[in-house]
């Protein structure tokens, strides 16, 4: 087989094997939403152009680039070189989602929450279904485990099992009052404190199936969303009342029934 030959073979079989990979045989949807091509020799630019290759792939490629060196050399500077082009992508999303929840409650349809407290509720009743928070948002998780292990706990993985409890933090104040709380609680201790961007990132899709997008605050868009929600909302799957409505409730009847009386003395000054 001449040189020619064989590479042409070498980039059918590896177009062959990225649409094995990357594409969903049964959504036929590619499993990833953008992908990147690199490589120091010019094949790279042979699979990305080869007719074979799935337009779901296709479709999706953000970057081809040159790159000096092979493996994970190769690949750091690839992710170096896409940088502007994922951050691009990732701010074009953002941007794309508030604008949503924006409309949502502009439209005041209630499938939306906002707000830590509200946010951390709707995840919690699994309303939630795109979490939106921003990449220096101050809430914190606190990780619990339970003092005496379960007996099956031996099977699950430390990170991954059902046994952890984790409290979400709006405050450093809310957070000293749940740590005390906790303390006072002989079922369980406290295991790590982390910033609850990160645990979501980790845990919430698989706990209460629910995205999560990270937003950036260099943006307007971005900077409304942290100044107006502390930077956290959600969009949910449905209607979503949280409990801070029947507080909002109850404040309204008694701030009715507080100028209630207030007009009724008033009425008696004048008629008395």
């Amino acid at each position: 087989m001449s040189v020619f030959n064989a590479r042409k073979a070498y980039v059918a079989k590896t177009v062959d094997e990225l649409n094995s990979l990357f594409v969903d045989r049964k959504s036929n949807k590619a499993v990833y939403a953008r992908f990147v091509f690199a490589g120091p020799g010019p094949l790279k630019n042979d699979v990305v152009e080869h007719p074979k290759l799935r337009k779901e792939i296709k479709s999706a490629v953000i970057g081809v680039h040159d790159v000096a060196y092979p493996f994970e050399n190769g690949l750091s500077e690839a992710v170096r070189l896409s940088r502007g082009a994922m951050s691009n992508i990732a701010h074009a999303r953002g941007q794309a989602l508030i604008k949503k929840l924006f409309t949502r409650i502009a439209k005041d349809n209630k499938k939306y929450s906002i707000g830590a407290r509200d946010t951390f509720e709707g995840m919690r009743e699994g309303a939630a279904m795109t979490l939106l928070v921003t990449e220096d948002a101050p809430y914190q998780t606190i990780v619990c485990e339970p003092t005496i292990a379960p007996k099956d706990s031996k099977e699950e993985d430390p990170d991954q099992g059902t046994h952890l409890v984790f409290h979400h933090a709006v405050s450093e104040k809310d957070l000293a009052g749940k740590l005390k709380e906790i303390e006072q609680d002989n079922t369980v201790v406290v295991r790590e404190v982390v910033q609850f961007v990160d645990w979501a990132l980790d845990h919430a899709e698989r706990l209460h199936k629910c995205n999560v997008e990270v937003i950036a605050v260099r943006s307007p868009e971005g900077l409304q969303f942290k100044a107006g929600f502390g930077g956290i909302a959600a969009l949910t799957r449905y209607e979503f009342h949280p409990s801070s409505e029947d507080t909002e409730f109850v404040d309204l009847e008694d701030s009715d029934e507080s100028s209630s009386k207030e007009d009724d003395d008033d009425t008696g000054d004048i008629f008395g």
